[in-house]
């Protein structure tokens, strides 16, 4: 459960509280679900997706962190672990919404 993942991370923590309880990050989660299979014919992009895609990608993380592997966001002195962790859940769940990498970085610094 991605919770248990980030729930010594304050600041991812608090980040995945607030998106998964937010009704417009559910009606972002709806409206690309139904863009990808109606009109795609792509596989479900649903919530679970999204939870999926978190998860996967937080897990790669640990595991790179575990393996002492140093993440730029923390060897450019511009954030720490739990930085690492927010930045990658919030870049894990905003690309199913179509939102580019110039606009994810914005998302994120006003995450932060």
């Amino acid at each position: 459960m991605i919770t248990e993942i980030v729930v010594t991370k304050p600041k991812a923590k608090n980040t995945w509280e607030m998106l998964l309880n937010d009704p417009e990050v559910n009606e972002c989660w709806d409206i690309s679900n139904y863009t990808a299979v109606s009109k795609f014919y792509y596989n479900d992009q649903d919530d679970v997706h999204c939870r999926i895609a978190v998860k996967s990608a937080l897990k790669m993380l640990k595991i790179l962190l575990d393996n002492d592997i140093t993440i730029d966001v923390v060897k450019e002195k511009a954030g720490y672990e739990d930085e690492t962790y927010l930045i990658v859940l919030a870049d894990a769940l905003l690309y199913n919404f179509g939102i580019t990498r110039r606009e994810q970085k914005k998302v994120v610094t006003l995450l932060r």
